[in-house]
C-alpha cells in the first residue's frame, strides 16, 4: 500500500510539469516542462517553446497538490489503520478540521500562484483538433 501512496503523491507532482501545445495543423502534442523550455520539442516553427520553461509557480502547484493528496490518503481509515493505529481515537476529529483548512490554504495558494499550463488530460483552449 505503501508504494501504491508513493506513487499517486509522485504523480500529483509529475503532472503540475505536464503542458501541451497546439501544432500548425491543430494537433495536440503533450510534454514535460523543462528548464529551457519543452521536452520534447516542438514540431512546428511557429510555437515558442521558451514560454513552456519551468516557473516558481510550477514548484508551488507542486508541493501544494502533493499536500492535499497527503491530507486526504492520509486520513483514509484503511491507512489510518495500517500506518498510524494510535491515531485512530482522533481521526475524526481532524477528519472535520484538517480538509477544510488544508483546503482553504491550498486555494489561497492556487489564487496567487494561478497555473497556465494545460498538462496531460487537461482540454487546450486553442481551437485544436480532437
Amino acid at each position: 500500500m505503501g508504494v501504491f501512496l508513493a506513487i499517486c503523491g509522485f504523480n500529483c507532482a509529475f503532472s503540475t510539469f505536464t503542458d501541451s501545445y497546439v501544432d500548425d495543423e491543430g494537433n495536440v502534442h503533450y510534454g514535460i516542462a523543462t528548464r529551457t523550455g519543452f521536452w520534447p520539442t516542438s514540431r512546428s516553427s511557429n510555437v515558442d517553446m521558451s514560454k513552456y520553461k519551468l516557473r516558481a509557480g510550477d514548484f508551488v502547484h507542486a508541493v501544494t497538490s502533493v499536500f492535499v493528496f497527503v491530507v486526504v490518503a492520509g486520513l483514509d481509515k484503511n491507512t489510518v489503520d495500517c500506518y498510524m493505529p494510535a491515531l485512530e481515537t482522533t481521526r475524526k476529529t481532524m477528519l472535520m478540521v484538517l480538509p477544510p483548512v488544508v483546503g482553504g490554504l491550498c486555494s489561497g495558494i492556487f489564487a496567487m500562484f494561478p497555473s497556465t499550463r494545460h498538462g496531460i488530460g487537461y482540454p487546450s483552449n486553442n481551437g485544436a483538433k480532437s
